[in-house]
């Protein structure tokens, strides 16, 4: 498996390694206790400069075991499916609530709206570059990606934008459900209405007439 040059060495990248959540204590001692009894059985994947797409922690293991760990090499056609791998990697293994799940496909998300919005602009998807995701709804590839129902993206989507740190961790946790979290927002968010007024002519006598609207406003 491990088949490039003497001089490869596998190193850490910050922004692949915090893209998912940490091991809680319990399950680095039980993979821990695993690689000591019965060896590395799923090998590191990496890319072609030797960064490390999934295994972060099997990694550290092996570092501190003194254990030569065993790889393989993954390449992709550009940085974007690179960090998919990482993340779809990492989520499907790992048990996390839905909550946790598009937490961690919230920059997926945004790279795939950045991306169609700018292929869009100029009159279809670019030949060049292969777009990840290009195909159908955001949200809806992400329900089938993840197995997170479509309306329950598009409500944690609304509770990351408009939610606080606290209320965040309690998700995470399992403290508050979603929809207890969304509720809270919604109850919480004061709605204000207001008037204006605007000129409009009445089609029958030609008069300069002026209406007050009412505006719902939050």
């Amino acid at each position: 498996m491990n088949d490039l040059t003497k001089n490869f060495r596998i190193s850490i990248k910050k922004e692949y390694s915090e893209a998912v959540p940490p091991l809680s204590t319990e399950e680095y001692k039980s993979l821990t206790e695993s690689i000591v009894h019965r060896g590395l059985l799923v090998p590191l994947v990496v890319n072609v400069q030797g960064i490390v797409l999934d295994g972060h922690h099997r990694l550290d293991i092996c570092n501190n075991l003194g254990k030569t760990p065993t790889y393989v090499i993954k390449e992709f056609d550009n940085k974007d499916e690179e960090f998919q791998y990482v993340v779809e990697t990492n989520v499907n293994r790992r048990q996390m609530n839905s909550f946790q799940k598009v937490e961690c496909f919230d920059r997926l998300i945004k790279i795939y709206q950045k991306k169609a919005k700018k292929n869009m602009g100029r009159g279809g998807f670019g030949r060049k570059e292969k777009v990840p995701y290009a195909q159908g709804n955001t949200a809806l590839h992400f329900s089938n990606t993840i197995g997170v129902p479509e309306k329950t993206i598009s409500t944690i989507l609304y509770i990351k934008k408009n939610g606080d740190p606290l209320m965040f961790e309690h998700l995470r946790n399992n403290i508050i459900t979603i929809n207890q979290a969304y509720l809270r927002l919604t109850e919480e968010k004061p709605i204000h209405v207001s008037s204006r007024e605007r000129l409009f002519e009445c089609p029958h006598c030609h008069y300069e007439l002026h209406k007050k609207d009412l505006i719902r406003v939050g």
